[in-house]
């Protein structure tokens, strides 16, 4: 049976394949964390990056959701207040 191609006329890898699956996939369960008043998240429990790297996903992630928020960062621990 032939391979169907898509209709842009490019093959898709099964690279492409998986990074477009892994998009779709929020790492963080920021509707959980938001639906509260706030939230303390830890490094190597919670996340894994840098905290102010984290500290930016959060504030990305509450305007997606138009939310304000105070993220404050002591040393691996990231405490965020929700204001709605």
């Amino acid at each position: 049976m032939a391979k169907k191609k898509p209709t842009n006329g490019r093959s898709t890898t099964g690279r492409e394949k998986n990074l477009a699956n892994k998009r779709k996939l929020p790492r963080y369960p920021w509707d959980k964390w938001f639906a509260k008043n706030s939230f303390r998240v830890t490094r190597g429990k919670h996340y894994h990056c840098q905290p102010h790297s984290m500290a930016v996903q959060v504030r990305t992630a509450a305007g997606k959701r138009s939310l304000s928020v105070s993220v404050s960062i002591s040393e691996d621990t990231i405490t965020t207040r929700i204001y709605r």
